[in-house]
């Protein structure tokens, strides 16, 4: 189950970027169990395409492109940064 997830937007015309932290416990209605569910729940119902579904209904936006990174990749991409 994610521990955190993060919609990011970037508008290419204005060259601006926004993140939105989703609560891990955040209560969302899960179509295809027809019921609703913690949102990390949906990686352990479908994985990740199940939890990118569940994203777009919850934010009413399409997700052209997901990363999934566990705390590995993540300690590396902040190794990558200087951090």
């Amino acid at each position: 189950r994610p521990d955190s997830m993060i919609v990011l937007t970037v508008n290419p015309e204005t060259k601006t970027s926004t993140m939105v932290s989703i609560p891990r416990d955040t209560r969302v209605f899960m179509r295809s169990k027809n019921t609703n569910i913690k949102m990390n729940s949906a990686y352990t119902y479908e994985g990740i395409e199940g939890t990118v579904q569940t994203v777009e209904h919850f934010l009413n936006i399409p997700i052209n492109y997901y990363i999934k990174v566990n705390m590995e990749g993540f300690k590396d991409i902040v190794d990558a940064i200087g951090g």
